[in-house]
């Protein structure tokens, strides 16, 4: 695979309904097999492709995303430890993912709509509520955090920001000065993002903002790009990155001190160091996964 870089056309491609599929295919092109660890593979029945893209902080719900093989359809799911929950936005067409999960059970999501543009939804219990950003453009929920606030990414036809979602208030942002597109992933409890951007040069990179709003490209050293994923409360990142010879890598660590991982994507992490992710099986089919520390 090469590396990830863009053009315009490519941009007005990625809308947000696509980006979180978009991340972890880039990713999956690259790997055979998961390494040699110990962990819980995750997969619920009937799927054909499954990532797992967060866990709460009390480990009590994992929430990610899956293809049901009796019709080719992708749907959210969301996993206790013991039994899956399949999350379809009512009326969605044929695509909903959950990216999110707090402390209170509470799941964010994308799904696409009848008017074919991607919205938001949080979950509550058995109750779905639509969110949209901005009125006339897609909206793509990525993250929330234990007091409610929201992340996510707004716009159309490649032209797309960020936006934190305070107490309802809304603040659009771009991740750098020459982003293109801008796609936060994650956000701990003190309102700190990480996700990944498009530089004019379509190449990808990561980005941390501080909950002042100043921000920060990280790329993996020696890597060719980098993606942060997910963020505890520690400032712990999680995330993946591909190597001179394209291949992904999992990672976990703190800015400056990023270690690579067993498992080569994690897309999660919680405040007790349980982390969540995907691999592609010796079958060639793509497992979520949940990793708890000193596995």
């Amino acid at each position: 695979m090469s590396i990830i870089r863009f053009s315009r056309e490519h941009l007005v491609r990625l809308t947000p309904k696509v980006v979180l599929p978009f991340v972890l295919a880039c990713a999956a092109v690259t790997m055979t097999s998961a390494q040699q660890a110990k962990f819980k593979s995750v997969h619920p029945p009937g799927s054909t492709y499954t990532t797992t893209l967060s866990i709460n902080n009390s480990a009590s719900m994992a929430v990610g995303a899956f293809v049901d093989s009796s019709n080719s359809v992708m749907n959210g799911f969301a996993f206790d430890g013991a039994k899956y929950r399949v999350i379809h936005y009512p009326g969605s067409i044929n695509f909903t993912i959950a990216t999110g999960v707090n402390k209170l059970n509470v799941v964010v999501g994308v799904y696409v709509g009848s008017d074919t543009l991607n919205h938001g939804f949080l979950l509550k219990g058995k109750t779905f509520r639509r969110y949209d950003a901005e009125q006339g453009l897609g909206t793509a929920l990525s993250g929330i955090n234990d007091l409610g606030n929201l992340i996510g990414n707004v716009g159309y036809n490649g032209d797309v920001r960020g936006f934190l979602d305070i107490g309802g208030t809304i603040t659009q942002f771009d991740a750098a000065s020459d982003s293109l597109a801008t796609y936060p992933q994650a956000i701990n409890n003190s309102n700190q993002i990480v996700g990944m951007y498009i530089d004019s040069a379509f190449n990808a990179h990561c980005f941390f903002r501080d909950s002042d709003g100043s921000t920060q490209k990280i790329d993996y050293p020696g890597s060719n790009t980098t993606s942060c994923l997910g963020i505890n409360d520690f400032g712990v990142i999680s995330g993946f990155y591909q190597d001179h010879l394209d291949n992904a890598h999992g990672f976990v660590g703190t800015l400056g001190d990023l270690k690579t991982t067993v498992l080569p994507v994690a897309s999660g992490i919680n405040n007790g160091g349980t982390y969540v992710g995907y691999y592609v099986g010796q079958d060639g089919v793509t497992y979520g996964f949940v990793r708890k520390p000193g596995q």
